[in-house]
């Protein structure tokens, strides 16, 4: 079993990766197409809440036996923590606005004459030059680093505030019966 702390340093590390993904993108630079951003984050923020949902509802029933009530993740984290979260939480929401609003909720197409339009769902919004075309990229990869930052901080922290799993007074399982 991987220990509470290693999966710590790992949401870290991912959340200093999407971290300065983003801040990357913000200056207008991309290092990677977005199939390949969302692959990499996606393979540490998935299993860091899946991580974090088993460790709570592990302790819970640790603690309180069989029959255990969910567990408030907010619990094991500290004030600070909390509003960390909610700052992080908010920027990605306002990020997302401001992706919709500079791209217009629309992709890049090639058409068939080979020019690059902005569409959505087979829309046209607008010609693109490639100058046009590395910045709708580089938003795609802003907007999908900053709307997975918050599944990568709140795990983190987590994982650093929690109680481990066998700490906590443990009740006795008595069978139902």
């Amino acid at each position: 079993m991987i220990s509470r702390r290693a999966f710590a340093y790992y949401v870290s590390a991912g959340a200093i990766c999407a971290s300065s993904l983003h801040i990357l993108a913000m200056l207008g630079y991309a290092p990677f197409d977005i199939g390949t951003v969302v692959t990499i984050l996606l393979l540490v923020a998935a299993p860091a809440v899946m991580a974090m949902m088993a460790h709570a509802d592990l302790r819970a029933r640790r603690v309180a036996g069989p029959r255990a009530n969910p567990v408030d993740l907010f619990a094991a984290i500290p004030k600070w923590g909390r509003r960390l979260f909610l700052a992080v939480f908010y920027y990605a929401v306002l990020n997302f606005a401001a992706f919709l609003v500079m791209t217009g909720g629309g992709g890049v197409e090639r058409r068939a004459d080979g020019r690059y339009v902005l569409s959505e769902h087979g829309h046209f919004i607008r010609e693109l030059d490639a100058k046009g075309v590395r910045a709708v990229h580089v938003w795609e990869v802003r907007m999908i680093t900053g709307f997975l930052l918050p599944f990568l901080v709140f795990p983190g922290l987590y994982f650093f505030m929690a109680p481990s799993v066998s700490s906590g007074e443990r009740k006795p399982h008595t069978p139902a019966a």
